[in-house]
């Protein structure tokens, strides 16, 4: 089924779901408040929202209330939680198993209350009530990763860097200290962030992978490579190769500045954007071949498949 949100019976948004089998749509709730951002659990056994509502003091948005309701007998509706009066919007990360998902406040300060929620419970653990840069998930192992900076991890009392959150583990531990940016879980199976002290990549089977001279590293779809570049002011020129959990270089692409890599879905072959030329490089050989010269550097060229 398919789940969304509309003002098709009132001037308010609510959640609707369409049964593409018997072409039927059937509204779920009518409030006063805006349902938002469906959200499926993993198996399709709970369907999770918010309701927004209007902030007495501004103009702007506010998450007022988190739900949850089973499906298909729409016979278990629940509140989760009340979020804090600040945020703005609730930021559903993913499903740490069938029962349990994470979630966290955006506020008009950045995310805070990064928190673990069962369904069926209702119950709440807090996992970082304070503030933090961001947060990235691996839905195969449960991991859970965030970052903070120097100002956040001041204001915590902590020391900044990448933390990270084990399903087994009560609490989360400091993983390497540094300002890092640009959190994400690749779906190769590594999380990577990267700072001005380099790019560090690790996994949940124990790999880790620092690379202090490198600016930007990105892992093939399939796992099996990892690209690292940079363009000068942000790691040295160039692109390389590596093969995971190896920190030596398999192979220098080039060493012109690179400014983007963009993979093909099936790791056979990559993209490099290269002082407005994008080239295409395909394995064994790797050679650059110049597919389109002429392209601004103005703004960050952004790729995406769409076969």
């Amino acid at each position: 089924q398919l789940a969304f949100t509309a003002a098709l019976d009132n001037n308010s948004s609510d959640l609707y779901l369409f049964d593409p089998d018997n072409n039927r749509v059937a509204r779920l709730n009518g409030l006063y408040t805006h349902n938002a951002t469906p959200f499926w659990s993993s198996d399709g056994a709970w369907l999770i929202t918010q309701e927004l509502g209007k902030d007495d003091q501004s103009t702007g948005w506010r998450s007022e209330n988190v739900t949850a309701v089973r499906v298909p007998g729409y016979d278990d509706q629940n509140s989760l939680y009340l979020p804090d009066r600040g945020s703005e919007e609730e930021i559903f990360v993913g499903w740490l198993n069938m029962q349990q998902f994470f979630s966290y406040s955006q506020t008009s300060n950045g995310p805070q209350n990064l928190r673990l929620i069962h369904v069926e419970t209702q119950k709440m653990k807090m996992i970082f009530p304070a503030r933090f840069d961001q947060v990235a998930f691996d839905p195969g192992s449960g991991w859970l990763a965030f970052t903070l900076n120097e100002e956040h991890a001041i204001q915590s009392g902590l020391t900044s860097g990448v933390y990270l959150q084990v399903p087994d583990q009560a609490e989360y531990q400091l993983l390497r200290a540094g300002d890092w940016k640009n959190l994400t879980f690749e779906t190769g199976g590594m999380f990577i962030v990267k700072g001005l002290q380099g790019v560090f990549a690790f996994s949940a089977d124990g790999n880790e992978i620092y690379l202090p001279e490198e600016g930007n590293l990105q892992m093939s779809p399939q796992g099996n490579w990892l690209i690292a570049w940079g363009n000068g002011s942000h790691g040295k020129p160039g692109a390389r190769l590596y093969q995971p959990p190896n920190d030596r270089t398999m192979q220098t692409l080039t060493e012109k500045p690179v400014d983007g890599v963009f993979w093909k879905p099936d790791s056979t072959g990559l993209f490099l954007f290269s002082e407005g030329n994008l080239y295409h490089l395909e394995f064994p050989g790797l050679n650059m071949v110049e597919i389109k010269g002429g392209i601004s550097n103005i703004s960050p060229l952004e790729l995406l498949w769409v076969d």
